[in-house]
């Protein structure tokens, strides 16, 4: 990705278990839960890169749409550093359809080969994405297995971001 790296002017993360721990136990808005927290290194990371780049969220979530996830976002000071939200709910597709990626080119009005996108689902978030056009980073905090391509990498902590693309 060294080579690509010049490239890069948006950043999209996932929101669940990628900025902000996820519980799937639990079946209402994540802005409403009694407690939210944030990943590991997510707010050090936003704030290095929004110097930087625009920051943005795309997530399959269907029972939020983008006010209900920036509230969330507030809860644990991510919010001020993104400025576009894209969610399952609104746009009526899942990450895993090439459409969803589409959408968000389209709406950013930003070349694919300049959008990084960062999430903990290989499929939906990388593999399609990918495929897509857009570069991506596997976030994979759980185990240390690293998976590679033309388009991709993996990383294991938030922090490995800013080094990786500059």
């Amino acid at each position: 990705m060294d080579a690509m790296s010049n490239n890069i002017r948006h950043i999209i993360f996932d929101w669940g278990d990628t900025l902000m721990k996820d519980d799937a136990s639990r079946n209402q808005a994540m802005y409403l839960w009694p407690e939210v927290c944030a990943v590991d290194g997510a707010e050090t990371a936003l704030k290095e890169l929004s110097d930087h780049y625009i920051l943005s969220v795309a997530t399959n979530a269907t029972e939020s749409d983008a006010e209900m996830v920036m509230k969330a976002l507030n809860r644990v000071n991510l919010g001020n550093y993104i400025s576009s939200i894209f969610t399952g709910k609104t746009i009526g597709m899942k990450k895993s359809e090439i459409e969803f990626w589409k959408f968000i080119e389209s709406d950013l009005q930003e070349a694919p080969d300049n959008i990084l996108v960062i999430g903990d689902s290989f499929e939906s978030d990388v593999a399609t994405s990918t495929s897509a056009g857009f570069q991506a980073f596997w976030f994979n905090p759980h185990s240390q297995e690293k998976r590679s391509g033309e388009r991709y990498q993996t990383i294991h902590h938030l922090s490995e971001i800013k080094p990786k693309i500059e």
